[in-house]
């Protein structure tokens, strides 16, 4: 499935509208918008390895530099680790459990994801 596709009318969209985020303007941005979604919606769970660069590739139907972007700006916000040879893993952290309730995904974790995709503070 196509980026583009994959998108359109998911909770991702949801999540943009209740943080009241812009749309997302470059390819990089939305990779890591919607593994950044993933993570905090539990796809991928704290501890777990994200799939291999090949499996993104082909998910996000994007370039390994767009992949790479987004990985690296996933990392620097502390929501991934990369390590050499083993893959990128998710970071356990106990301050993300805010982003989760019975009913969701809180406000409170969409903003976290929008500062991470948008740099905002």
């Amino acid at each position: 499935m196509a980026l583009g596709e994959a998108r359109e009318g998911t909770s991702g969209d949801l999540i943009a509208s209740i943080a009241g985020r812009a749309p997302l303007r470059n390819l990089h941005s939305q990779v890591q918008w919607q593994l950044g979604v993933s993570i905090v919606g539990g796809t991928y769970p704290e501890g777990s390895i994200l799939p291999s660069d090949s499996e993104l590739l082909q998910r996000f139907d994007v370039s390994r530099t767009v992949l790479r972007e987004a990985l690296k700006t996933l990392a620097a916000k502390g929501m991934i680790e990369a390590r050499a040879r083993i893959g990128a893993h998710v970071r356990v952290d106990q301050s993300r459990g805010v982003c989760t309730s019975r009913s969701g995904i809180s406000p409170d974790c969409c903003r976290r994801i929008g500062q991470s995709v948008h740099g905002f503070n």
